[in-house]
């Protein structure tokens, strides 16, 4: 995935500007964050601009020389009414010498999740699996449902179970930095979409992209109050509501994607007295510095059937055992 940066604002940019140089005014938070979005577009701001602006951290505004020709992005917020005042001053119009922050990200976002946003009710009324990845999931339980050719997400190290099943997930889901890292192996054998956390670092700095993936973000300032607030669900894809696993974000993917009724599958939720250790299917990790808030999980599975039952959507547990009891419990064996 790989784009360029002139072409990308040349719609709004006027004609007799779209070869102008380019300044970013304001390098703070804003800047850092529409940073790590055109990388993952293959664009380098700073390598687009004349110049980079800012009174502490770049070239200082009285330095300067501002003229018609400038094309200046405001990239900051905060005192983004005092720039255009004295841009305007110096002789510049908005909306044709200036533009802003607001401009850049939406564009941005666009293009990242343009994919992604296409397949909002693609599955609309239809049911689905979402597989887990607990020690109860069985390959032979997988493979019913590759014969019912019904669509599944499978998580993280879901391809660990690809030896002994015919089945294949329709989409795969991950926010863990483990799994992003190994991206490029994991997309050898999982040929499905695949949807990413674009919050990471290591989808920025480190992930292989290839055209079936597709990315989903989760509010920032939500997450850092989650601890204060009632976990929600989110409605679209560029804003999910912050979650402490996986099986959260699938969730709030599916209901996004328009599945009406939701089965979870190899969901042990078996947590509480985990000491440090996480069970999977393929293997135990340990780590005893490992703290797992299993209320906080448990309200993240409760706002996910709240929302379910106020928007006409079921969710059922299909899982052989653990120790999830949010959702209705339903026996795998009796569904088909």
């Amino acid at each position: 995935m790989k784009y360029n940066f002139r072409d990308l604002i040349s719609e709004f940019i006027p004609p007799e500007k779209q070869n102008s140089p380019i300044y970013f005014w304001g390098l703070g938070e804003n800047w850092e964050e529409l940073k790590k979005k055109y990388k993952v577009l293959g664009i380098n701001l700073e390598e687009e601009a004349e110049g980079l602006i800012d009174k502490n951290k770049g070239i200082k505004p009285d330095d300067l020389n501002f003229n018609n020709d400038m094309l200046v992005f405001v990239i900051s917020t905060s005192y983004c009414t005092e720039i255009d005042n004295f841009l305007i001053e110096k002789g510049l119009k908005l909306d044709i010498d200036v533009f802003h922050f607001v401009l850049l990200f939406q564009i941005a976002v666009e293009k990242l999740f343009e994919k992604s946003i296409a397949c909002k009710n693609k599955h609309d009324g239809e049911e689905c699996f979402i597989i887990c990845n607990g020690p109860s999931l069985k390959p032979e339980d997988l493979q019913v449902l590759h014969e019912k050719n019904i669509p599944c997400f499978g998580l993280n190290g879901i391809s660990n179970v690809f030896e002994k099943t015919d089945w294949r997930p329709n989409y795969y889901v991950t926010s863990n930095p483990i799994y992003l890292k190994k991206l490029e192996e994991i997309s050898k054998t999982v040929k499905c979409p695949k949807f990413i956390l674009l919050n990471s670092a290591e989808t920025v700095n480190n992930m292989y992209i290839d055209e079936n993936v597709l990315f989903f973000y989760v509010n920032r300032l939500e997450f850092s109050l989650h601890r204060l607030t009632k976990p929600t669900i989110g409605t679209e894809i560029y804003n999910l509501s912050p979650t402490h696993t996986i099986t959260h974000c699938a969730l709030q993917i599916a209901i996004y994607m328009g599945f009406k009724k939701i089965y979870l599958l190899g969901l042990d939720n078996n947590f509480k007295n985990s000491k440090g250790e996480v069970v999977h299917f393929y293997k135990r990790v340990s780590n005893p510095s490992f703290v797992i808030d299993y209320d906080l999980i448990n309200d993240e599975y409760q706002a996910a059937k709240d929302y379910a039952e106020n928007n006409g959507i079921e969710i059922y547990n299909a899982t052989r055992g653990g120790e999830l009891e949010v959702f209705e419990r339903v026996n795998f064996d009796k569904l088909f």
